[in-house]
Parts: C-alpha cells; structure tokens; sequence
C-alpha cells in the first residue's frame, strides 16, 4: 500500500467498501480485515468519510465472525479516530 499513489489507495477504498455487500459471508470478513490494516496508510479524510461507516456496517453484519472482525478493526484503528466520531456511530 505504501507503494500506491493517493489517487489509486482512494480507489482501492473506494473498492473495498464495495465488497462489503458481497453475497459470500467470508468477503465480507476478509474485506473488513484488509482494510483494518491499511487504515494507517490512508489519508484522514477518507478514514472519516469511509472506512469508519464501514467498520459501523461491519458490525450489523448477520454473519458473526464479520461482525468480530469489525469491532476488532476498530479497536485496532481506535486511535484515528476522534472519541466523538467513535461515540456517535460505533456505540449506538
């Protein structure tokens, strides 16, 4: 990821959030996984506007391990995130 220009890490972004309304449960984990780790490498803008959401979608997931591997990529990422951002859409 590092390699990647800003325009390209926005579209795999873009990509992956995507993925998670795949059909296949283990997409969907694995998509939340994936980017869980690249969060670092991602400018803060698109941490607020999309990964964020994402990981909060993640956790309404039907499938458990979707869910799991959501609130622990938040964990993971809790400090990119203001604790405002993190009470207002994770708590509820």
């Amino acid at each position: 990821v590092p390699h990647l220009s800003a325009g390209n890490i926005e579209k795999l972004t873009r990509y992956m959030v995507r993925l998670q309304s795949d059909d296949e449960s283990s997409i969907r984990t694995n998509t939340v996984i994936f980017i869980g780790k690249i969060t670092p490498h991602l400018p803060a803008s698109s941490r607020e506007r999309l990964i964020l959401p994402a990981f909060v979608r993640s956790m309404k997931d039907p499938f458990t391990p979707c869910r799991l591997a959501g609130l622990r990529a938040v964990a993971s990422c809790k400090e990119f995130f203001t604790a405002k951002a993190l009470a207002q859409q994770v708590l509820p």
